[in-house]
């Protein structure tokens, strides 16, 4: 009797495993889908060849990954690999319950991001998140700069740069300049009129000085809803000032440096003077 009993216990426990790991499965793909979706949308609808490349290279080389309890580090397991490609990211969707792989992981779960890129040469990876407090369009946005991040990394567009700073900061402006470039096409004329009149705030500033103001979120968040939706978060405004801001600042560099090499190290020093100075959200 004791026997049966060890028997069915054993069964019941690896069906609920069983049981759980579909779940689990189902819930990460969902996410890629919903998310994968967006991105789909953005590269459709602008026609951006770009943002197409990036969207085909993700659906070709995407395999499901999950994070897996490591003590150090974001260690992943393989769940759903697929057919053979000619380059592997690993797409790791998290679900609340990954909080407790490791405090690594915890920390990613918690950052308000929807998605970012982890460029570990032995297996790249591409977060993207459960609870994403963004609308579609900004989504499909994000995974579009992130999907360019790991692009790049593929094809070792940057490689050549041997300063691991300017590496990482060429990559942001690559990346920043192709998001602001979709989000103005999106955005229509009435997006424009905005961009313009960021404008001329900060040139009354950089003419004096040189020196860029910092943005003013409030002054064209409920503008920026009524041209894109209702933001879904606090964090999702920040997000949409920092683009119609950094968008105005490109236009502000082009607008007083007509080399295209001095154009391109002007806005790469204000990307990283940003990120420094934390008036990035």
């Amino acid at each position: 009797m004791k026997r049966l009993l060890l028997v069915v216990l054993m069964f019941l426990l690896v069906f609920v495993q069983t049981a759980t790991a579909s779940s689990d499965l189902a819930q990460r793909k969902e996410i890629i889908k919903q998310e994968f979706a967006e991105g789909d949308k953005i590269a459709k609808l602008t026609k951006n060849e770009n943002a197409v490349a990036i969207m085909k290279f993700l659906h070709e080389s995407a395999f499901i990954g999950q994070p897996i309890y490591n003590k150090n580090g974001r260690t992943v397991k393989f769940v759903e690999v697929g057919g053979k490609k000619d380059y592997y990211l690993c797409i790791v969707p998290l679900l609340k319950k990954d909080r407790g792989a490791s405090k690594e992981w915890r920390e990613a779960y918690d950052e308000n991001l929807a998605a970012f890129h982890i460029p570990d040469p032995r297996q790249p990876l591409l977060v993207l998140k459960e609870r994403s407090q963004f609308s579609g369009t900004w989504q499909g946005l994000i995974l579009i700069h992130e999907g360019s991040h790991a692009l790049a990394f593929a094809a070792n567009v940057f490689n050549d740069i041997e300063d691991s700073l300017k590496r990482r900061t060429m990559d942001e402006l690559y990346a920043y300049s192709l998001e602001a470039e979709l989000a103005e096409k999106i955005g229509g004329q009435e997006y424009s009129k905005l961009i313009q009149e960021e404008v001329k705030r900060l040139e009354q500033g950089y003419r004096k000085n040189k020196e860029i103001s910092i943005p003013d979120y409030p002054r064209y968040s409920a503008r920026l809803d009524k041209i894109f939706g209702k933001s879904c978060s606090k964090l999702e405004t920040g997000v949409r000032g920092s683009i119609l801001w950094i968008t105005a600042v490109f236009h502000v560099i082009e607008k007083n440096y007509k080399s295209p090499d001095e154009q391109q190290q002007r806005k790469a020093d204000f990307l990283w003077s940003a990120y420094k100075n934390g008036n990035m959200q």
